[in-house]
């Protein structure tokens, strides 16, 4: 337990909103009529539903706030928990749990009382502020995003501390974050670790501490707001640190490093290691590869760039231009997440395609394999779904979705529960079939578990907020523009009967343009919603990058996907070429970029 001089847990109290403005001599004996407690990490501090008995003041550490067992603010040094319940009397209504290892200040109902009759007006000045806090409460409170927060421990999984050549690479590579400091446990000397950490963050920088030795590992990922295990194959048992560090350790403040000899060694048996290692993210590292440990770095700081693709048909051709053009301006993508065509175009990228590759797939599957276009008995839908599923398994050469190099999710919608289907894991091609399933056209996804999977777009067509739940720092959002209203020319009255709709089908008829069919009713159903849904969520501070269709290309014409393709990264090329003439920080290049292109589009389609 760290000792606090009494200056210190004065000007903590009077930073408690409860406690401002009252004398030092009042909160001299507040001070006087609390005790100092150390909570260990893991340990519930407050449970919801649980009577109001104590006032905690937090002296160092961090304590993560949870509803139900959603994390929804997280609490820090000098903040105080529970004050509202305490005076109102109220029951807890959320969970706390501490984060870290911590010490807090506790005061009683009996001190307050004590110190209330010892202070005249205390009562009246407290009153007034809870008053004022609870008017300002809002009923609903937002999941909390994921936050690196001021420290990260990264630590061996083994017990053994970091490999030095590891440590010299990831040094290097944490050494472009400036707003970050990296320190080596080594580096400490003879200082115990709490009091050393507290003087780390004390410094107000946010800090990584690379454990390069195994003594006092333990104690650092206690006192860490997050901390990164960094593991070799081939997969052992849990080491005691790593029991340990999962035992008290919540996953959303868990990362999992599986780090290989090279970018030419497979990644495999992924699965095998997350059966009992619940962690928020796993990140794949060759350890000869510089972008793999600048990647890892990014996610440390929470500064990895993650993109969203949107369902859209043929459309989605454009979202490979657009990455095309970043690319090429040395714009690292590290995480990927998509919905329906976003979602198959967004795992190539991930198994490793460049997007010229991508495309060439587009072409194979939806071209080349009329994935389409072959008509079936409308008993499960009215496309043969094997066309497609081939395709899949072929683009995707049967990996599994932890196994992918870079950190990727789809999103599908789940008529078994009735809600958002996130794939994170299993074969890559059952999960983007699921995503894509449009309703009646494709058959519905069936999953090992039995749950019925269809179209993602029909309830989130851009996951902005998946993205989020999973990683901190900044997103790009690619959506495409809606244009006009749409109407058609053709009246309800030619629409034609069973012999007329079967001599069409029968035929190979165009449908006539003129009337809205099964096909275009669907796809156009399933982002009405997801539309609506995009509009009321703030997009600050990610980007939002509304692509324009090209004028006479429609939602299924596949045909077009290279004049989508390269309209699209020509475009972006051009946003980005200007953009790089101000600014060399890529993250502001990419802004402007952004907003240049959203400018130009702002009539429609190209």
């Amino acid at each position: 337990m760290t000792v606090f001089a009494q200056d210190h847990m004065l000007q903590a109290l009077a930073r408690i909103p409860c406690f401002e403005g009252l004398s030092d001599a009042a909160l001299s004996r507040i001070l006087a009529g609390t005790r100092q407690r150390q909570v260990p990490r893991g340990e519930v501090l407050i449970r919801q539903g649980d009577a109001s008995d104590d006032l905690f003041l937090v002296l160092s550490g961090r304590f993560t706030v949870l509803s139900g067992d959603v994390p929804v603010a997280e609490i820090g040094a000098g903040e105080p928990i529970g004050e509202l319940a305490f005076f109102s009397g109220g029951l807890r209504t959320a969970t706390v749990i501490a984060a870290r290892d911590s010490d807090v200040l506790v005061l009683t109902h009996a001190d307050y009382d004590a110190v209330s009759r010892a202070t005249p007006g205390l009562d009246r000045t407290i009153l007034q502020s809870v008053s004022s806090r609870l008017a300002r409460a809002t009923p609903t409170t937002p999941r909390l995003r994921p936050r690196a927060g001021n420290l990260v421990a990264v630590v061996a999984a083994d017990g053994h501390g970091l490999d030095p050549s590891f440590t010299e690479s990831l040094v290097a590579a944490l050494g472009l974050h400036r707003d970050w400091q990296t320190l080596r446990l080594s580096e400490r000397g003879a200082d115990p670790v709490g009091p050393w950490l507290n003087e780390q963050e004390a410094s107000g920088r946010r800090t990584v501490i690379l454990c390069d030795e195994a003594e006092n590992a333990a104690a650092v990922a206690r006192n860490s707001d997050t901390v990164f295990l960094v593991a070799s194959p081939p997969r052992n048992p849990l080491s005691p640190l790593e029991a340990e560090i999962l035992a008290n350790t919540r996953p959303a403040h868990l990362h999992l490093a599986l780090v290989r000899p090279g970018a030419d060694t497979p990644i495999q048996d992924t699965a095998a290691w997350l059966a009992d290692r619940p962690v928020a993210l796993c990140h794949h590292v060759a350890a000869d590869s510089a972008a793999d440990l600048a990647r890892l770095a990014r996610f440390i700081t929470g500064t990895a760039l993650g993109v969203v693709l949107c369902g859209g048909g043929a459309f989605g051709a454009a979202h490979l231009g657009v990455i095309k053009a970043m690319q090429a301006q040395g714009i690292e993508i590290d995480m990927i997440g998509g919905t329906s065509v976003g979602a198959a175009l967004g795992a190539a990228l991930a198994v490793g395609y460049t997007p010229d590759e991508a495309m060439d797939h587009y072409d194979a599957i939806f071209i080349k394999g009329k994935a389409m276009k072959k008509l079936t008995a409308p008993l499960f839908s009215i496309v043969d779904q094997r066309p497609l599923d081939r395709g899949l398994q072929h683009s995707y050469r049967g990996t599994n979705i932890e196994d992918l190099p870079i950190n990727f999710f789809t999103v599908a919608t789940s008529l078994s529960r009735n809600d958002i289907h996130v794939g994170r894991h299993g074969p890559v091609w059952e999960s983007v079939r699921g995503s894509s399933a449009i309703p009646a056209v494709f058959p519905a996804m069936v999953t090992s578990e039995g749950e019925v999977l269809i179209d993602g777009a029909m309830i989130d067509n851009v996951p902005i907020r998946v993205m989020r739940d999973l990683k901190e720092g900044p997103n790009l959002v690619l959506n495409f523009k809606q244009g006009k209203e749409w109407r058609v020319s053709g009246r309800y009255a030619d629409l034609p009967g069973r012999l007329g709709a079967l001599r069409r089908l029968l035929w190979r008829r165009r449908s006539d343009p003129r009337l809205p069919t099964i096909t275009s009713i669907l796809t156009r159903a399933m982002i009405v919603a997801s539309q609506r849904q995009l509009a009321a969520t703030p997009i600050d501070p990610d980007l939002l990058l509304e692509i324009a269709p090209l004028r006479g290309v429609g939602f299924l014409d596949w045909g077009n996907g290279w004049r989508l393709f390269q309209a699209a990264h020509d475009a972006m090329a051009r946003a980005l070429a200007q953009a790089g003439a101000l600014t060399d920080d890529k993250a502001e290049q990419l802004r402007l970029a952004v907003a240049a292109m959203n400018d130009s589009q702002q009539g429609g389609a190209q």
